[in-house]
């Protein structure tokens, strides 16, 4: 079962449950990068992002960029979850 974090460290693999048009789906994947409060994900010219219209505007606290098979997603922090932590 995989535990409640309140923080990541890219290289970590966390979870979460999203939902879209009455659907729920899991998701899995690793952390990309760490976002500081208040900014934006960087985004490499060229790398797919969940939205079509790019990440918008920061969050108030620390955030997290996923990489799921290759597409970017920046799920709000509070519905991740710790599958595994990354070596070191």
């Amino acid at each position: 079962m995989a535990k409640r974090a309140t923080e990541f460290n890219v290289g970590d693999k966390v979870k979460w449950t999203s939902q879209s048009s009455g659907y729920w789906k899991e998701k899995a994947g690793i952390v990309e990068q760490v976002v500081k409060p208040n900014t934006s994900p960087r985004i490499a010219k060229g790398r797919k992002f969940s939205s079509g219209y790019g990440p918008g505007m920061g969050r108030p606290k620390p955030s997290y960029l996923i990489n799921v098979d290759g597409t970017l997603y920046w799920p709000r922090t509070c519905h991740l979850r710790l599958v595994r932590r990354a070596r070191r």
